[in-house]
């Protein structure tokens, strides 16, 4: 089975309200005043509160991470590789997080009014009403846009034009997708070298306590949850069926995924843990450099 049976490509667009705004009178003045050049500098408002938009961005966030974690990079205009098999459940998840991230949205857009009153205090004589869009305006700069394309295939390419070369064009579509199908194993690699060494330095860190130091509980579950969340998808992710990215997966599934609370208390799980980390990423800096 080919790629293009398998997989298809993912594009996400987030679209925000402005948040920040050049003042030019502001920058004039400034720059006058200390007797600089006009491109010295520029002076950049804040519109709204600090926090006005933390939970609206957390939300954004953690669906771009949802995607992120169910893909692999393709190309350089921001599309991503997903397995048809993980197609399913992300749309679920995506649906469920997309809820959430539109009643942040909503909440956000009724305080308008408290946010304007606001900014009138914090930015004094930089206060520009006009610059805050109307409700319904508001409703209108938030999206968040998803594409699903197919894998490009040269051999479906077909044109018939007395100057155009379709077996040229059909070769470098091939040439390109064979190109970045083989950066996806390289980017598997990456991400399983990225978690695994991660637990490796904090693990590191405690064990120069023997165990027994205040920092022994100095780490969060998301320690052994990030893995377990990469490892959950890797065999999908894996496209290539490279034998190397499966071996390790299953090493890291049996050897790094005690329970956090276990990790912890038990000095024995800490330090097997610790070593089987540091031989895991011994065993990947033998293929890093040629994945």
């Amino acid at each position: 089975m080919c790629i293009q049976d398998k997989s298809m490509l993912i594009s996400m667009k987030f679209t925000m309200i402005g948040q920040t705004k050049k003042d030019t009178e502001v920058t004039d003045l400034a720059n006058n005043t200390a007797h600089a050049q006009k491109e010295a500098g520029r002076y950049v408002k804040n519109l709204y509160a600090k926090n006005a938009l933390k939970e609206v961005n957390s939300a954004k966030n953690a669906i771009r991470e949802l995607w992120v974690q169910n893909s692999s990079p393709w190309g350089e205009d921001g599309q991503r590789i997903m397995p048809s098999a993980l197609y399913a459940s992300f749309s679920a998840d995506y649906r469920r997080m997309r809820a959430d991230w539109e009643i942040e949205v909503t909440r956000f857009i009724q305080l308008r009014e408290e946010l304007i009153e606001e900014a009138k205090i914090r930015l004094g004589d930089m206060f520009d009403n006009s610059l805050y869009p109307t409700q319904e305006e508001m409703e209108e700069r938030f999206d968040i846009e998803v594409s699903v394309n197919p894998v490009p295939d040269g051999d479906d390419f077909r044109i018939e034009a007395a100057d155009i070369d379709s077996e040229e064009i059909k070769t470098q579509i091939n040439s390109q997708v064979k190109e970045r199908t083989s950066e996806i194993t390289t980017d598997l690699f990456k991400r399983l070298h990225g978690v695994v060494n991660n637990m490796h330095e904090r693990l590191t860190i405690i064990m120069e306590d023997d165990g027994e130091g205040s920092r022994k509980k100095s780490f969060k579950d998301s320690l052994v949850g990030n893995i377990q969340d990469l490892v959950s998808v890797l065999p999908e992710l894996n496209l290539n069926k490279d034998p190397n990215i499966a071996r390790l997966t299953e090493e890291v599934r049996k050897k790094l995924l005690p329970e956090p609370n276990e990790l912890r208390n038990n000095y024995e799980t800490l330090r097997d843990t610790q070593r089987s980390a540091e031989a895991i990423l011994d065993d990947m800096s033998a293929f890093m450099g040629t994945a």
